[in-house]
């Protein structure tokens, strides 16, 4: 736990969705991209803003790092609190 972070050079919430962290690499910084995609009920709209909101944060990386490709996480999560 300690080497990663003190490898961690900074991360990036974008939404409840999405995180990015960058991690110093050697010879190039590598940054991991974290999603969680809306669950299949999603409306276009939510899923249309999952998609802007990961343009945004794919936009600060720098062209000098390495962009991972690793799939990470839960495809069909729920966040939030349930309403009875």
């Amino acid at each position: 736990m300690k080497r990663g972070q003190k490898g961690l050079i900074g991360f990036k919430p974008a939404s409840a969705r999405i995180i990015a962290a960058r991690f110093r690499g050697t010879p190039l910084n590598i940054i991991i991209v974290q999603i969680y995609t809306p669950s299949a009920d999603s409306t276009k709209a939510e899923l249309e803003r999952l998609t802007e909101e990961l343009d945004d944060v794919l936009g600060i990386i720098l062209k000098k790092d390495i962009k991972t490709e690793f799939v990470m996480g839960d495809w069909s999560v729920k966040v939030g609190q349930e309403s009875s």
